[in-house]
């Protein structure tokens, strides 16, 4: 996976540890590669890789960094999820296990809440939320984890399924519940009151996703009557409308 074994070089990156990872062009050594942090799970072969998408996946990371030190929330789920509305940011936060996380609003594609692994709510871009209804501000998404005839008396498993536009990272999970507890219980219901609050905070940048990309693709209407004679003209020269059609449209354009 690293190249020949026993090739050793100077780190291209940093120019002073010897390095046995062989790149494309040249070497990159352990240190330097921690500094990619989980982009260097974008290297599916370091062989393959040159000295230039290095430097690159280093300078994501740095990007990160800076911007998870700049991160300011304005709302959240207790410490297992923040948002800052005013930088268009979605944090998840450093845990023992894990180092902290930043995404763009942008990012998101959609989400769902799982429950012993079953989808009891689902939503995202270009998609209206199933299995409950948002009420009011962020509001809570009511009936997804109460529907169907027959409810269970417990459950094993509880987490939030976020999906990402990142080909590093598709999808972030935050686990609620990870043991048995009963569903009529006190632990129960604080969980699914927690992943009802992160959907529906989901739901609305997803839909603030939705009108922007509606705005990107609206097109751009030319108001200039010049420009608007001009592509007439365009057309007349091309034989696709009359003379007396152009002479009409232009009347109109300079309120004649």
């Amino acid at each position: 996976m690293f190249g020949i074994f026993g090739e050793k070089g100077t780190c291209s990156i940093c120019g002073k540890e010897k390095a046995h990872k062989k790149l494309n062009d040249g070497f990159v050594c352990g240190k330097c590669l921690d500094l990619c942090g989980n982009n260097r799970n974008t290297f599916k072969k370091l062989e393959n890789t040159t000295t230039a998408e290095i430097l690159e996946e280093i300078e994501k990371e740095k990007q990160a960094d800076l911007d998870i030190a700049n991160f300011v929330g304005t709302r959240g789920v207790g410490k297992l999820i923040k948002f800052d509305d005013n930088a268009k940011k979605i944090l998840f936060p450093k845990t023992l296990l894990t180092k902290a996380r930043i995404y763009n609003y942008s990012d998101l594609l959609g989400y769902e809440i799982l429950e012993d692994g079953n989808t009891v709510t689902k939503g995202g871009l270009g998609s209206a939320v199933v299995g409950g209804a948002l009420f009011g501000g962020i509001g809570a998404v009511v009936g997804g984890l109460t529907g169907g005839k027959k409810s269970k008396e417990v459950v094993r498993s509880l987490k939030v399924k976020i999906v990402l536009d990142n080909k590093i990272v598709p999808a972030e999970y935050i686990e609620l519940l990870k043991t048995e507890f009963k569903k009529d219980g006190f632990v129960y219901r604080g969980a699914k009151k927690e992943a009802e609050d992160i959907v529906a905070i989901l739901a609305s940048i997803s839909a603030e996703n939705e009108k922007n990309k509606e705005s990107n693709n609206t097109p751009i209407v030319n108001n200039d009557p010049i420009t608007e004679i001009k592509r007439y003209k365009e057309l007349l020269d091309g034989g696709i409308i009359t003379q007396e059609e152009f002479d009409k449209k232009k009347q109109e354009l300079l309120n004649l």
